[in-house]
C-alpha cells in the first residue's frame, strides 16, 4: 500500500484501487505501475478502480496525466477492466463524469473502462471481469474503499 498526502494506492486480490483525495501526483503514478507489476506476477489479468473524491483537485499537472496515460497504455492488454468513480450529484459531477468518459473513448485503451457515480456500481461492473481466483467479493472491495476513506489519526 502506498499512501501520500491523502491519496492511496492499494492492492486487493487482483485489483489495484486508487483513492484520490488530493491532487494526483507522480508518486501515485509510480505506485500504480508498481501495483500492476506486482499483481501480474500472480494473476493473468488485473483490474483497476480509481475513486476521485469530490473534494480532490480534479486537474492534475500535465506530467501526471501523461504518466497515468503511459502506465495504462503499457498495461492495457493485461487490464481486464478499469472503473473510474466520481461520486456526487448535480451539474458538476455529471460534467466531470462526461469529460472522463470522453477522454476514455478517445484513448487507445484496449481494455474495457467505464465511469461511475457510485463505488458499489463500479465494483458490481468490475467484479465479473476480474480473474475468478481473486477470492474477493464486490462487497469486500467496497469495504476496502470505505476503510481507505476514514480519516487517519
Amino acid at each position: 500500500m502506498k499512501q501520500a498526502g491523502g491519496n492511496s494506492v492499494v492492492l486487493v486480490g487482483s485489483c489495484v484501487i486508487l483513492v484520490c483525495t488530493t491532487q494526483a501526483d507522480l508518486p501515485m503514478v509510480n505506485a500504480l505501475g508498481q501495483g500492476f507489476e506486482r499483481l501480474l506476477r500472480d494473476y493473468p489479468k488485473v483490474g483497476v478502480c480509481s475513486v476521485i473524491e469530490v473534494r480532490s483537485v480534479l486537474a492534475p499537472a500535465g506530467e501526471v496525466r501523461g504518466g497515468f496515460a503511459r502506465v495504462m497504455a503499457r498495461f492495457t492488454h493485461e487490464i481486464c477492466g478499469s472503473a473510474i468513480v466520481y461520486e456526487g450529484t448535480g451539474f458538476k459531477a455529471t460534467a466531470v463524469r462526461s469529460v472522463v468518459t470522453a477522454i476514455n473513448l478517445a484513448s487507445a485503451a484496449s481494455h474495457p473502462n467505464k465511469v461511475f457515480g457510485d463505488v458499489s456500481a463500479a465494483f458490481g461492473w468490475l467484479m465479473p471481469l476480474l480473474p475468478r481466483e481473486t477470492g474477493m467479493s464486490s462487497s469486500d472491495l467496497v469495504h476496502c474503499v470505505r476503510a481507505l476513506r476514514l480519516p487517519t489519526p
